[in-house]
């Protein structure tokens, strides 16, 4: 046991051993088959695959087990499918909400939100869910929307503390 003099976001401890957190940047890789320690509950995503993972439903929902605050960075690599090419999504952090738009290939989008108050709640609104089948392309149902591949959780300033 040896003390810690830098601010920790979390620990989990064993008795013989310790795994901390100590910094706020997190990356949520959605090729990986299991979630990063980061997630609490997610929503609105389909099974791994080898490309990341696939929206189902109109809604995609990321509970954090610790909340960002200040002014935070969402990096997000992701793709469009079907109708949704080339229309607007919303990204929420939180109260918060941004657009963006994707077209069929891989592309980076960056987003600064400055929040007001803490949040653990990040989603992912999709235009018009739409499954394969409906396009005549396979016998998939799932209403697909958006192919996650890695989002960036970065920690880019502090609130401002009240005097």
């Amino acid at each position: 046991q040896h003390e810690l003099r830098v601010p920790l976001l979390f620990q989990i401890d064993s008795g013989d051993y310790r795994l901390i957190k100590v910094s706020g940047d997190d990356e949520i890789d959605f090729r990986d088959k299991s979630w990063p320690g980061s997630l609490k509950l997610v929503r609105g995503l389909s099974s791994h695959e080898s490309f990341g993972r696939w929206s189902n439903g109109a809604i995609v929902e990321l509970h954090l087990l610790t909340p960002l605050s200040g002014t935070v960075q969402l990096t997000l690599i992701a793709s469009a499918f079907g109708p949704n090419i080339g229309q607007p999504f919303t990204l929420r952090l939180g109260q918060q909400e941004k657009t963006f738009i994707l077209q069929g290939a891989n592309q980076e989008i960056s987003l600064i939100f400055h929040l007001s108050e803490p949040t653990q709640e990040i989603g992912v609104v999709v235009p018009e869910p739409t499954s394969p089948r409906a396009l005549g392309l396979s016998s998939d149902d799932r209403l697909l929307g958006i192919a996650m591949h890695k989002l960036q959780i970065k920690q880019v300033g502090k609130a401002a503390q009240a005097n």
